[in-house]
């Protein structure tokens, strides 16, 4: 049988009156038995309405726990995943000094390898220089003694004329 609950708390019949109206209310003497029907009725659709409550009442708490776990579950996942995002920032900020750091080293390690190539790039030229200089005398050296077969003569005279003195020891005079 369906029965519907007014804003009263009253049983409503599909018939539109309701369980104090079916009672009879001291109206209708002649429907007691129908009344006692009724009343009987009423308690036991009471009592199961009562019933399926408390079943959905506990349905429902055990949604909510469900619904609690689930959260708690929920909660306990993205305090995890925040650790490890934490963790992994952390990681990041610690690369990224390092890199900071390498690259501040690989700039001056730059800077002295460009240093010490320009030095040996001047080095290397001023070895050349000296070769050059070198060459160059050796080459106006032997240009003079090519070209000047009497460069050995001083004053009209063969170097070879001149008569080399030796110091006498005793004496100290030249001999």
């Amino acid at each position: 049988m369906e029965f519907y609950i007014n804003n009263n708390n009253n049983l409503l019949f599909p018939s539109g009156g309701d369980v104090e109206s079916n009672r009879g209310g001291g109206r209708n003497n002649n429907n007691n038995n129908n009344n006692n029907a009724f009343a009987v009725l009423n308690e036991e659709l009471r009592r199961d309405v009562l019933i399926a409550s408390v079943s959905n009442a506990d349905h429902l708490s055990e949604t909510l726990e469900q619904a609690h776990k689930i959260a708690t579950e929920t909660d306990d996942a993205g305090e995890t995943i925040l650790k490890s995002l934490s963790q992994q920032k952390n990681r990041l900020l610690s690369a990224r000094a390092a890199a900071t750091s390498m690259e501040r080293d690989m700039e001056s390690s730059e800077r002295k390898l460009r240093r010490m190539g320009y030095e040996k790039c001047v080095q290397k030229w001023m070895w050349h220089v000296v070769a050059l200089c070198f060459i160059g005398a050796l080459g106006t050296f032997v240009y003079f003694k090519i070209t000047n077969p009497d460069a050995h003569h001083k004053n009209g005279h063969r170097l070879s004329d001149y008569k080399i003195l030796d110091e006498d020891e005793d004496t100290g005079k030249f001999v």
